[in-house]
């Protein structure tokens, strides 16, 4: 039995699979068994019938021809294959880098075009060629060297397979169709400069998909499951066909899309948030109490409309990219929103009316948010600016500021009248008889007044003044100080 068992272990490959590997054996000493049990039964001693047994079967060679082409992927694969797959794929991909194919970004190479983007498909799909050869053939080792080259490069992100030029193609393309010929709009990733993160993750797909795949294919091969393509090289064409269709199209299409993003029209930017020479005018011009006729044209002959005018006259593309652009904005409810349509994109500010019964019954100017912190901005009062002050005087200062204090006196002590803030939003309203005005006002400097510091070192003061009938009657201050590492936000009380 010895002898027979060390016989089938020599016969059988053992680059097939385990279960396979066993069953063969299992049949194969069976067969063995039986013939020396016939050479016994005519007169051989126990030892003669294992030696004929063992001598029929090892010089049949059709036997052992059946079982070399049952596993032909896995027994006659050489690791060649593999090792040349990987090399070409390291080839091609050192290869980006002279040819200028390859750029973590565009902005820092050269900026993609149908040449470089068509090159750049033409290397994608001798790739997947190579993957498509492997599976057809049932190369497992040739799979595994593709999907192990492919997720190193991943995994370093210092080299790019697939160079970055053909997933910009795809991505702004992809955008473009969207934004240009659906009813959804990609203006938040367009205008945010998302669109960049969105062409990574499509240069990463190329990466890892097939990588999966590849894996997952030899994973199969190795334990037998695999299933043989049928019509293998009529399916290559079908590919090749759709593939080199899609890369020729992308290739073709992508300066439209480029110049499409570009060109992204922008109506509102950080300018129309805050208080301008002209909104400032405006608000002087136009107070509580005026007429709403008067004070709409006082806007109109500055150029102003609200948005529902202004919708009137777009086309039904630049509508809906206006749309996505003015609901990224947040404002104080109750109010009707005008902005300067003439000077777009960055506006002269926004203004605010509220009436009732053809009366003025607010105005409002600046950061007209609804809320003190904006999420929108995720930043306290959504203002930024170079205005620096002494924040110990200021300090000192608001320890004045009491409630009951007078309006004119306390903002004495701010932009326009002294050296202490910066006021970047007013509303003035009358409610039930009562002149109500509301302040937003900025402070920023460094911790320590004798130090320079960096802009990341240095703290700011956002400040909310609420008056009535022109005395303080609640104030709030926001104190934002570096700590550590990071930011931190607390609140206190004015009086």
């Amino acid at each position: 039995m010895n002898r027979v068992k060390t016989f089938v272990d020599s016969f059988v490959p053992e680059n097939i699979p385990k279960k396979k590997r066993l069953e063969l054996k299992d049949e194969l000493e069976c067969h063995i068994l039986d013939k020396a049990d016939f050479y016994k039964e005519i007169g051989y001693s126990l030892e003669e019938s294992l030696d004929k047994a063992i001598e029929d079967f090892g010089t049949n060679e059709e036997m052992r021809s059946h079982i070399y082409n049952e596993f032909e992927e896995l027994y006659h694969e050489r690791s060649i294959f593999g090792i040349a797959a990987f090399v070409l794929i390291s080839l091609m991909n050192f290869l980006c880098f002279p040819l200028d194919l390859w750029s973590f970004s565009a902005d820092y190479n050269r900026d993609p075009d149908p040449i470089s983007i068509f090159v750049s498909f033409c290397m994608i799909f001798l790739v997947l060629i190579m993957i498509a050869f492997a599976r057809i053939k049932k190369y497992r080792k040739m799979l595994a060297s593709i999907g192990i080259a492919n997720a190193l490069i991943a995994a370093v992100i210092l080299f790019s397979l697939y160079p970055q030029m053909a997933a910009f193609g795809i991505g702004y393309n992809i955008i473009y169709l969207i934004d240009r010929f659906t009813p959804f709009s990609l203006g938040d990733m367009i205008t945010g400069g998302l669109e960049g993160i969105f062409i990574m993750a499509i240069w990463m797909a190329f990466l890892v998909i097939p990588s999966v795949y590849c894996f997952v294919e030899a994973f199969k091969i190795k334990r037998g499951t695999a299933k043989t393509v049928e019509k293998p090289w009529l399916k290559i064409g079908f590919f090749t066909a759709v593939f080199f269709a899609v890369g020729i199209a992308s290739s073709l299409l992508y300066p439209t899309a480029e110049r499409y993003i570009d060109d992204y029209p922008v109506w509102f930017n950080e300018y129309n948030s805050y208080i301008c020479d002209e909104t400032e005018d405006i608000f002087a011009e136009i107070r509580v109490g005026n007429s709403c006729e008067d004070a709409y044209e006082i806007l109109a002959s500055r150029g102003y409309m609200t948005t529902e005018a202004y919708e009137k006259t777009l086309d039904r593309l630049t509508l809906k990219q206006f749309r996505n652009d003015i609901n990224n904005l947040s404002f104080a409810d109750g109010y009707e929103i005008w902005f300067n349509s003439k000077d777009i994109p960055k506006g002269n500010g926004f203004v605010g009316i509220m009436s009732e019964n053809g009366v003025v019954t607010g105005i409002a100017i600046g950061n007209m948010s609804g809320e003190m912190y904006d999420e929108n901005y995720a930043d306290f009062g959504t203002y930024i600016s170079d205005f620096l002050v002494n924040i110990s005087a200021f300090s000192e200062y608001l320890e004045t500021v009491e409630k009951g204090g007078a309006e004119e006196e306390i903002m004495q002590g701010f932009s326009g009248f002294g050296t202490f803030g910066e006021v970047y939003a007013k509303r003035f309203t009358v409610e039930n008889g009562v002149e109500k005005h509301y302040y937003r006002v900025y402070s920023n400097g460094p911790m320590n007044p004798g130090i320079v510091t960096d802009r990341y070192k240095e703290v700011s003061r956002f400040t909310e003044l609420y008056f009535e009938n022109g005395v303080l009657t609640k104030g709030t201050l926001y104190w934002r100080d570096y700590i550590g590492d990071g930011y931190e936000v607390r609140t206190e009380s004015l009086g």
